[in-house]
């Protein structure tokens, strides 16, 4: 078994979740900005919440999971990252084998600051590390085009289409780890660098 340690980043600390995190993941996952495109713009009750905390702590078993995303000196959770089992993905008997897919969602607030590229740099580089990092795959919503240019720029590159829920998808697979450039406009939408230390 392996547990997700905690990185950091320049400015980040990335701490992997605990059940007593669900209240404040909830306010997150709530808000009108971030469930726009995270959850195709529908309401997240708390039970919904609850599973997909849950889901992420079942991940931590191999490594992967939910992260909250902090900043340096400070104690407020300004979003969450993760890595989890890819759902369209057909699962295999080993879990340790499944496509995985980074998520990153962000409170508005700080839009526009480059930490959604700062921290999904982070986990890929983590990812890259345990050995997952051809396991990556990515589902993004065409009208969201900034999480697009920060799926390219993080080394992502697009296979294919797809009728999504309620947007067209766009399907990618990571094929590198990218270089980190912090660009303003690819923070703005949640989606489905120096290389990050490590605590435990």
């Amino acid at each position: 078994m392996m547990k997700p340690p905690t990185l950091t980043t320049e400015r980040l600390a990335l701490v992997p979740v605990s059940a007593q995190d669900l209240d404040t993941l909830w306010a997150l996952w709530r808000d009108d900005g971030v469930r726009r495109f995270l959850f195709d713009g529908k309401a997240v009750s708390r039970e919904r919440a609850a599973e997909l905390l849950s889901s992420g702590l079942a991940a931590a078993h191999y490594g992967l999971g939910l992260w909250r995303v902090l900043r340096h000196g400070r104690t407020d959770t300004v979003g969450c990252v993760g890595l989890l089992v890819h759902t369209a993905g057909v699962p295999t008997r080993d879990p340790s084998r499944d496509l995985i897919e980074p998520l990153a969602a962000l409170l508005p607030a700080v839009w526009g600051s480059g930490y959604a590229s700062e921290a999904l740099a982070a986990l890929l580089a983590y990812a890259q590390r345990i050995g997952r990092a051809h396991s990556l795959v990515a589902n993004c919503d065409l009208p969201n085009q900034a999480s697009h240019r920060l799926l390219r720029r993080l080394g992502f590159v697009a296979e294919s289409e797809s009728e999504g829920r309620r947007y067209p998808l766009r399907h990618y697979r990571f094929q590198r780890h990218g270089e980190h450039e912090r660009e303003h406009e690819d923070d703005e939408q949640p989606c489905r660098h120096p290389q990050p230390a490590v605590t435990r």
